[in-house]
């Protein structure tokens, strides 16, 4: 797995922990069920089922099945710093 990491992400993260899980975020209904990315700060409650990954002094946590295109994770920060994750393959 890829990480390409702007800059102003990495110092982010590094103030906040430098630990981010991108995992599934699923809201279920009735009959339809829709799932979105999950990205948060800190190590998921369930390892396992994550993949864990070292870059430059951050720990990535990616939930099982998660596929991006090209293998490559771009992390960037949005102008209200937040944190943005891109390249996920949705279908």
């Amino acid at each position: 797995m890829e990480f390409v990491i702007n800059e102003k992400a990495k110092k982010w993260l590094m103030r906040h922990g430098s630990v981010l899980t991108i995992g599934f975020f699923d809201i279920g209904g009735c009959c339809v069920s829709i799932i979105e990315l999950d990205v948060r700060l800190g190590e998921p409650n369930d390892l396992n089922r994550f993949q864990r990954y070292k870059k430059e002094g951050l720990t990535f946590f990616i939930e099982n099945g998660l596929d991006f295109k090209g293998n490559r994770v771009t992390i960037s920060l949005s102008l209200f710093s937040r944190i943005q994750v891109q390249g996920v393959k949705r279908f």
